[in-house]
């Protein structure tokens, strides 16, 4: 099953802040060889509560941000990078998506869309 998009329907989409921190969070602890339920007892959470944090279903505490910056062998500032930066990431995406159905609409707009591509880079 397709979206509107035309992207496979097993492709994860991230959408909100809440996901975005998630998978920021997701992917650096990967990174260091260490599941949810490790994650959790270094930070004195819950595995399920790892789990929701990182599908974006809850919402992510200035205290429990900065725990887990530490488990994860970070500051709270360089976590906070982290987020931005796939944040900008995800909105540069999302730019380019709109300009791919802009041009296949009104193939005239690639003047258009090919400058922009220049601004975001």
């Amino acid at each position: 099953m397709e979206n509107n998009l035309n992207l496979p329907a097993n492709v994860k989409r991230i959408t909100h802040i809440g996901a975005i921190y998630g998978r920021v969070i997701a992917v650096n602890r990967k990174k260091l060889g260490i599941d949810q339920a490790e994650l959790g007892k270094l930070v004195s959470m819950k595995q399920p509560a790892i789990s929701r944090l990182e599908r974006g279903e809850t919402r992510l505490t200035i205290y429990d941000a900065e725990n887990i910056a530490y488990a994860l062998g970070m500051s709270w500032s360089e976590l906070i990078q982290k987020i931005e930066k796939a944040k900008r990431a995800m909105w540069r995406a999302h730019v380019r998506i709109l300009l791919d159905h802009v041009v296949q609409a009104n193939p005239i707009a690639a003047l258009d869309a090919a400058a922009m591509d220049q601004i975001i880079a």
